[in-house]
């Protein structure tokens, strides 16, 4: 795949290419519900970034009304760790932005799960 293809882009390329797959159907399905989930967290922190910047990837700010000055700078991987065992995401890089943006600020700390012994996920800094 091109190397600017969005990370959940990449997600539905997968889904789409485990059904191709000759595999037993309980074996794909088990990865498809997996995937869906990162998906779903993946499109979650895009969306984030997109309503910080005030614009889509690729929009420039000069022709976005009330945009943010502002880009986006690839992507840095990171593992939340869920009920579910760890997922993969591709957490969004900014640059050039004269507010400070904790990227996944509101998304990843609902994705945490609990610590053992009860104690709370730690939790980003507030803004």
């Amino acid at each position: 795949m091109p190397v600017r293809v969005s990370p959940t882009d990449r997600i539905r390329r997968h889904i789409d290419d485990l059904f191709a797959e000759d595999r037993p159907l309980p074996e794909i399905l088990e990865e498809v519900a997996r995937l869906g989930a990162q998906l779903l967290r993946q499109a979650a922190l895009e969306a984030e970034v997109t309503e910080f910047l005030g614009r889509d990837r690729y929009a420039r700010a000069a022709t976005a009304g009330e945009a943010r000055p502002g880009s986006r700078n690839g992507y840095r991987d990171v593992t939340v760790k869920t009920t579910a065992g760890p997922v993969a995401l591709a957490r969004p890089k900014l640059r050039g932005t004269t507010e400070i943006c904790l990227v996944a600020g509101e998304v990843l700390p609902v994705l945490l799960v609990r610590h053992r012994g009860g104690r709370p996920a730690p939790r980003w800094p507030e803004n």
